[in-house]
């Protein structure tokens, strides 16, 4: 389902590598001649894309916008973030549980003074689908052994195209750029390319994947088999 997802949103948005991919949720749901396996349960459509891209942002202070008379309340804000490493001994019990990406995402909504329910979309390093799953647990967004479940009630695919018409817990659109699977994993820009989909989405400029009333955007990488994660909390007035 991760995947039927993340292609489909990848094909509202110009620059996504899959954007012309036509999967269908029984293709990515089943191995196929088009869908091999790659490493039981996951797929060929389960995995991520490796892609040549670029990416970059500009950071100000808000003094600076006030010298240049832009409107701070129009402007992505940076509200919180979370930096966390560690290391990666084969013998570590608590891997599978992500628990250095988990103190990285508590602390940027600490300090942004938030919490999950609060967001209106997110980013999340899915180079696999599994761990677009693991993510949602991470991140707050689903309870330990639930995120499966949040990923089937519909809530973390975008309305836009969306296949249940069932009213979902609540609307929390996750990598409604495409993600790494659909957008793309230019490995290196993948953290950059993310705050640009939060800059998009913030500022109403996303078109036919905008997020309704996005205020608050929540991006997650991380890198290294786990050593390294970054959470950081977007938003504007």
């Amino acid at each position: 389902r991760v995947a039927w997802k993340n292609y489909a949103h990848a094909k509202l948005n110009p620059l996504a590598q899959m954007r012309d991919a036509d999967l269908t949720f029984d293709c990515a749901s089943q191995v196929s001649d088009k869908n091999p396996s790659v490493a039981p349960p996951l797929k060929v459509s389960d995995c991520s894309q490796i892609t040549d891209g670029a990416a970059s942002v500009v950071l100000v202070s808000g003094k600076y916008l006030d010298k240049i008379g832009r409107d701070r309340s129009k402007t992505a804000r940076l509200l919180g973030y979370g930096h966390t490493t560690d290391y990666l001994p084969l013998d570590k019990k608590d891997a599978p549980t992500f628990s250095t990406a988990r103190k990285a995402a508590e602390k940027s909504f600490r300090m942004a003074n938030l919490t999950p329910r609060d967001l209106q979309g997110a980013e999340v390093h899915d180079c696999f689908s599994i761990t677009e799953i693991v993510a949602y647990e991470v991140l707050g967004l689903a309870e330990p052994g639930q995120g499966v479940e949040l990923v089937k009630s519909g809530a973390t695919t975008l309305p836009q195209v969306r296949q249940e018409k069932s009213k979902v817990p609540f609307d929390i659109p996750v990598n409604a750029g495409g993600g790494l699977i659909g957008d793309g994993h230019p490995v290196g820009a993948t953290g950059v390319r993310q705050v640009f989909e939060a800059y998009q989405q913030l500022t109403g400029q996303a078109g036919p994947r905008q997020i309704a009333n996005a205020k608050k955007f929540l991006t997650f990488n991380m890198g290294g088999s786990l050593t390294t994660s970054v959470a950081m909390i977007w938003g504007r007035d």
